[in-house]
């Protein structure tokens, strides 16, 4: 299109688009994950007949998602969460048959966002936040959290949450003597455990985020904080947090 950016699938054959449209207008157009062999792809186009009604004074389009096939071509997610918020794919297992990423949450259809995990038998469930980060928490990242990658199977799931550990940290110098400073917290999500913090990188702010895990859920990796500043980080479950 001239309106927009547009998607493409690429193999040795060469470049071709992904055809279709689930948007009446629109000006964004992102893949964001392939599974192996490359015959499921997720990710969500955005468009101005999708401005939000729950903001009156800035202009907000929630991502209208998608899934193709090479079978069935680009379908949309029917996966319509709370105050008809979308959900926003960010990853997939390796079969493609399970999806996560955020969407929106009930309390703060804005600027808050949840976790979710979707599976073709259950549909999205979302899956929470860390202790003392949801909604209504002190801070001003309270009620968001976000999954970032997934196992092959899909039994594991890492990303952030705003955390009881991350919210409202006393500010480190500088002129905001009486501000405060919120991050997030890095997690790992099964079915059995629910959502478990990783911690955090020894000094400096509190803010880690996983954004990857190994294909057994085994590896996380993702970005911590030290006294450095901002350092990648490996965790398994008998090292912890590495950088």
């Amino acid at each position: 299109w001239s309106d927009g950016r547009r998607a493409f699938r690429w193999t040795t054959a060469g470049m071709a688009p992904i055809s279709g449209a689930i948007s009446a207008t629109r000006w964004f157009d992102s893949p964001v994950a392939v599974a192996t062999g490359g015959r499921v792809i997720i990710g969500a186009q955005q468009g101005s007949s999708l401005i939000s009604p729950h903001v009156s004074t800035n202009v907000f389009y929630f991502p209208n998602p998608y899934v193709w096939t090479p079978e069935h071509g680009r379908l949309p997610i029917q996966a319509v969460t709370n105050h008809g918020s979308a959900i926003y794919p960010k990853a997939l297992s390796h079969d493609g048959m399970i999806w996560v990423g955020e969407s929106g949450n009930q309390v703060n259809t804005v600027n808050g966002t949840e976790a979710f995990r979707y599976a073709m038998n259950t549909g999205p469930v979302g899956l929470g936040y860390l202790p003392g980060g949801g909604p209504g928490a002190a801070g001003s990242l309270s009620g968001l959290s976000s999954a970032a990658g997934a196992s092959a199977d899909g039994s594991v799931v890492v990303g952030y949450s705003a955390s009881a550990n991350s919210l409202n940290q006393p500010w480190q110098g500088g002129p905001l003597q009486n501000d405060a400073y919120s991050g997030f917290e890095a997690f790992v999500w099964t079915d059995a455990a629910g959502m478990v913090g990783l911690g955090d990188l020894a000094g400096g702010y509190f803010n880690s985020q996983a954004s990857a895990v190994s294909a057994n859920g085994q590896v996380v990796v993702g970005t911590g904080t030290s006294a450095a500043g901002a350092e990648a980080f490996r965790w398994t479950s008998q090292t912890g947090m590495t950088g």
